[in-house]
């Protein structure tokens, strides 16, 4: 029996034309946004802002304890070398087991909310209006879970959609609340709860489409305890990497130099961070390792070459610019830091920050 082939290069060539104007899109979108909130909000509540977006970030890795990434690592290959219904089994048990672990985690920090906005250094206003950011966690982490579903079955042109749809709306919202003079912390939040909401049940909605129109190609498919077993090897990165990931430093921030210079920090780890998602590998992991994955078995030669080249670019790019920081990166950093942009947007009682790197 020959298997209609799913992961072909026409299917290839149209995702990655989605994914280009879909990153563009959402690339303009963030960085209008984080613009516009460091303006409108005070340093204090624009410091809470990206905390909890920091606590957000966090829940990702732990609410994935290896589920994402078993996810991404069987999901192309069932598409390619499965049933329809076994796709649908699949990608059924993993979010209910997602999103159990993700309820597990909002209901503690729920009833350890008051700790954790103490420990945080919130102020008392600042801790009962801030309450729905678990929510905005939760809609957050299950909707790009759903997104790297949809980007698995290579349906990049959905995902990438409601990708820019979320940070769009949410900048949409944000010129609302401008309209209607209501710009603070606790109605910028419930702004991002209503998108990331809908923003939910579009890609919710995109998914089921999509498995509804999922051929028939064989019988394969992969055992519940195979699933397990590499989700269970992985956990223990993913608590590694909640640690060290950008949410976490930014709660370390908070902690042990409060809010103001916690949200200049995460200002620009924010704008680092819409720098390097833009690196080759970064950019086009999710259009091209589910194409790998379908040909792990059968041409691995070919994987091997895709995954040497997509390195060697990275390191290309990455040791080009050590190279020019280390001649040039104490004087491009005062220039930035002293910029107009810096003082109009974000000094209040912090005169200035220096970061040296001269030490890469």
């Amino acid at each position: 029996m020959i298997r209609p082939a799913y992961y072909t290069g026409k299917r290839f060539r149209a995702a990655i034309g989605a994914f280009l104007f879909g990153r563009v899109a959402q690339g303009v979108a963030n960085f209008v946004l984080t613009l516009w909130v460091v303006r409108l909000l005070a340093s204090g509540d624009y410091g809470v802002y990206m905390t909890l977006w920091g606590m957000t970030e966090m829940l990702v890795p732990l609410s994935s304890l290896g589920l994402m990434e078993a996810a991404r690592r069987f999901l192309p290959e069932l598409a390619a070398r499965g049933s329809a219904v076994g796709v649908r089994l699949f990608i059924r048990w993993t979010k209910i087991a997602r999103l159990s672990i993700l309820l597990v985690w909002a209901v503690g920090l729920a009833l350890a909310w008051g700790t954790i906005t103490d420990w945080l250094g919130f102020s008392a206003a600042q801790a009962s209006h801030t309450w729905q950011a678990l929510i905005l966690a939760v809609l957050v982490v299950a909707f790009r879970y759903s997104c790297e579903m949809l980007e698995s079955l290579l349906e990049q042109r959905w995902s990438q959609v409601v990708r820019a749809l979320h940070p769009i709306g949410r900048l949409v919202g944000l010129a609302g609340l401008l309209l209607a003079n209501q710009v603070t912390l606790a109605w910028i939040l419930w702004v991002e709860v209503i998108v990331s909401l809908a923003c939910l049940l579009l890609v919710e909605w995109g998914l089921i489409r999509k498995l509804r129109a999922l051929p028939n190609t064989d019988e394969y498919r992969v055992s519940v305890r195979a699933v397990a077993n590499f989700s269970w090897h992985l956990a223990g990165a993913n608590l590694l990497q909640s640690i060290s990931c950008g949410g976490a430093q930014r709660l370390l921030v908070a902690r042990l130099l409060g809010l103001e210079v916690a949200g200049l920090f995460s200002f620009l780890q924010q704008l680092l961070f819409i720098v390097s998602r833009y690196m080759p590998t970064q950019l086009l992991a999710n259009v091209i390792r589910p194409m790998l994955i379908s040909r792990l078995e059968t041409e691995r030669g070919v994987v091997s070459q895709v995954m040497a080249l997509m390195w060697k670019s990275n390191f290309a790019i990455v040791a080009a610019s050590v190279a020019v920081l280390v001649v040039a990166g104490d004087s491009i950093i005062a220039s930035t830091i002293s910029s107009t942009l810096f003082k109009y947007f974000l000094i209040n009682d912090i005169s200035f920050i220096y970061f040296d790197i001269s030490f890469i």
